[in-house]
């Protein structure tokens, strides 16, 4: 899979090209040579995330799928959605994609870099959650974990 999306430079605000696609090696390659150190730096709450074993994980899970946004040949942002096992709270006996993890790279991040390398990853990642649970046929319906409301 692979969607054209559209990003913000940090340091101008005009408009950049990039691709949403399936989470791949590649992408678990760049966390961990080129995110895990900075995360770690400025202790962010995501620098022990397992994004290695994460990707193995949803290899086997059906319900478990896994995307990333490129731009310029390097990865800005991860997710991993579950499909299948969680419902609404607000609309009983509804279905939702759940957000079961969503990260940005340090540059994107203002804690990080002033101005970020690029803005609207993580956006970017939360609309298309969005457009995976229309396409499921659960109306748009996204979940995120309770720490995160």
């Amino acid at each position: 899979m692979q969607r054209k999306i559209l990003l913000k430079r940090g340091s101008d605000n005009t408009s950049v090209e990039a691709y949403l696609v399936d989470l791949g090696q590649k992408h678990i390659d760049d966390y961990v040579n080129d995110w895990v150190e900075n995360l770690r730096l400025f202790t962010q709450e995501d620098k022990y995330w397992d994004w290695i074993f994460k990707l193995r994980y949803i290899a086997n899970q059906e319900n478990l799928e896994g995307y990333a946004v490129e731009c310029g040949n390097t990865t800005q942002g991860l997710m991993i959605i579950e499909t299948q096992m969680h419902g609404s709270r607000l609309n009983i006996g509804k279905r939702l994609v759940y957000v079961d993890g969503i990260a940005t790279a340090p540059t994107n991040r203002i804690e990080i870099q002033r101005p970020p390398q690029f803005k609207g990853v993580g956006q970017a990642l939360l609309n298309f959650a969005r457009i995976r649970s229309v396409e499921l046929g659960y109306e748009g319906r996204v979940g995120l974990p309770k720490t995160w409301v």
